[in-house]
């Protein structure tokens, strides 16, 4: 798919799971994303929980972005393969994640912060 030219951008899900992979994209691409956790593909209801959903760490997994054109033509490719469409880029400048209602919607520039480690008291609960 890469050689191919259909993979815009790609981030494997090992250190922080699949909410470190989506932020650093988010990043780096200074745009925002909508997740939707309910459409991630697992083995089973015991991986159905979102902070299991949001944080397992696995070298096996990735997290890829396509042009919308080009998704029919990664969904044939991987036909084989275990994968869903999660979500999306949006221009908005945030994170938002959802599983039967919003968890979270972060601004990007919130996570760019909390990314190079600088939290404020507050963010730190007062330390």
């Amino acid at each position: 798919a890469i050689a191919g030219g259909l993979v815009r951008a790609c981030h494997d899900c090992s250190e922080g799971g699949l909410a470190v992979a989506v932020a650093e994209m988010a990043l780096a691409g200074e745009l925002g994303a909508e997740v939707e956790l309910y459409a991630v593909p697992t083995a089973g209801d015991a991986e159905r929980a979102a902070d299991w959903l949001l944080f397992a760490e696995s070298n096996a997994r990735y997290l890829v972005e396509v042009k919308p054109e080009q998704a029919q033509a990664l969904e044939e490719m991987l036909a084989d393969v275990p994968h869903a469409c999660i979500g999306q880029v949006v221009r908005d400048q945030a994170l938002t994640v959802r599983d039967q209602g919003t968890l979270f919607s972060l601004p990007i520039q919130a996570l760019r912060h909390a990314w190079r480690g600088h939290l404020t008291a507050d963010e730190e609960g007062g330390r």
